[in-house]
């Protein structure tokens, strides 16, 4: 390949993935301004807690039945037509939403929205995790996500909230997505395999490991057929656990964070602030775990990741009447956890067996976003911070020993690994 042909190839490849992080972006924007869209429908619409939570709820089913069920088919649908239909899907719920004042029919939408949103998810994501260099991406992926929820945390408050109240919330996200769509132009016609060789000028005989219909076979002398199955792709499943377990114990403390400042009886206006300023450290996290993972692999960053996270956690319950402790707990948590995610979903790529294990890792993220809130609160109604602080702990330290395990000589990218 001349260096015409190959800064060409690069150049395709490269622009192949900034669509990808833009649809990224996309399929979690609802996830992470929920705390704002919930509060704001509840402002406007005059809902009751309990129902704003089974709004949250709703989408969540959408969003994980979506991403799980892209195992069967993220590497078989054309890319670019599946995702623009997808957001242009989104995009017309979320704005039919801003009119619908009928409780089952906000259900519904949140739902719909929530499918739309996980499918689009998990075909950036499996996208990303087809990169040469997939682990400097995801850091700009996870980012970007990050990047996306703060400007809209910050602008919508100040901007638009005050005067339109929900409808304003769903004019900036709606506004954002538009600024993103076009990026969508450069995905791939074809499934995600061929698109990616197509991208790169791969010949087939050159062609990444994965095309759409690739599986995996072979078996263990002694063990039946299905538990060699098993047991061949074991650290693929401990990356898609660790997942889970890291958003347990983050989501958790995320949840209630700001409720532990009450609880320390920290300045409301002050907390907002430390809190607006932690949502940095979500986004330099992410970009400096890219660069560190290309370098020095995932397995040890991710271990140094994960122990911010818990000194960060640490900080924050150890923070009665030290302002500056809970500052820097909330800074540091961010910065760890942000910062953890890029290596677990590098990790997964390195040992998914057939391309497609890595869409997993989104309802995994999903499911683990349910259930840390509604652990944390069936234990935090007395204001005690203890379970909450060791429950958060444990799971960081669980996905820290999956993530640690989760290798296998045989890795179809060992050169990689």
């Amino acid at each position: 390949m001349t260096d015409v042909s190959t800064k060409r190839a690069m150049s395709k490849e490269m622009l192949l993935l900034i669509a990808a992080v833009g649809a990224a972006v996309i399929g979690v924007l609802f996830y992470n301004v929920m705390p704002l869209y919930l509060g704001s429908m509840q402002d406007s619409l005059h809902l009751t807690a309990s129902q704003i939570g089974f709004v949250a709820s709703a989408f969540f089913l959408g969003f994980n039945l979506a991403s799980a069920s892209s195992y069967f088919w993220v590497r078989k649908l054309p890319i670019r037509s599946t995702v623009t239909a997808c957001v242009l899907v989104m995009a017309a719920l979320l704005g039919l939403s801003a009119f619908v004042v009928n409780y089952v029919g906000i259900l519904a939408l949140s739902s719909l929205v929530g499918a739309a949103s996980g499918a689009v998810a998990s075909i950036a994501a499996t996208l990303v995790g087809d990169a040469k260099n997939a682990a400097r991406w995801f850091g700009v992926k996870v980012a970007a996500e990050s990047f996306g929820g703060v400007v809209l945390l910050f602008v919508l408050p100040v901007a638009l909230v005050p005067a339109l109240g929900f409808k304003g919330t769903i004019i900036g996200m709606l506004v954002l997505i538009g600024l993103l769509f076009p990026l969508l132009a450069f995905l791939g016609k074809s499934p995600i395999g061929e698109s990616v060789n197509e991208a790169t000028g791969l010949s087939d005989g050159a062609a990444r490991r994965f095309s759409s219909g690739d599986t995996i076979s072979g078996g263990v002398a002694g063990r039946p057929s299905l538990v060699a199955l098993l047991w061949s792709r074991r650290a693929v499943w401990f990356g898609i656990f660790a997942m889970l377990l890291f958003f347990v114990g983050g989501s958790g403390v995320w949840a209630f964070e700001e409720r532990i400042a009450t609880n320390y009886g920290f300045d409301p206006a002050w907390v907002g602030g430390v809190l607006g300023i932690s949502l940095i450290f979500a986004v330099i996290g992410p970009l400096v775990s890219g660069a560190v993972g290309q370098k020095f692999g995932n397995r040890v960053p991710f271990i140094i990741a994960c122990i911010c996270t818990v000194m960060g956690i640490l900080a924050l319950a150890g923070s009665s009447q030290v302002a500056f402790y809970y500052a820097l707990g909330a800074c540091g948590f961010m910065l760890g956890w942000g910062g953890g995610m890029p290596f677990i979903y590098s990790k997964v790529a390195m040992e998914d067996p057939d391309g497609r294990h890595l869409a997993l890792t989104i309802p995994a993220i999903g499911i683990g976003s349910m259930l840390g809130p509604a652990i944390t609160g069936m234990f935090y109604g007395d204001g005690s911070i203890v379970v909450l602080q060791w429950m958060s702990v444990i799971t960081v330290a669980l996905a820290a020993v999956l993530i640690w395990f989760a290798h296998t000589q045989a890795s179809p990218v060992a050169a990689r690994a």
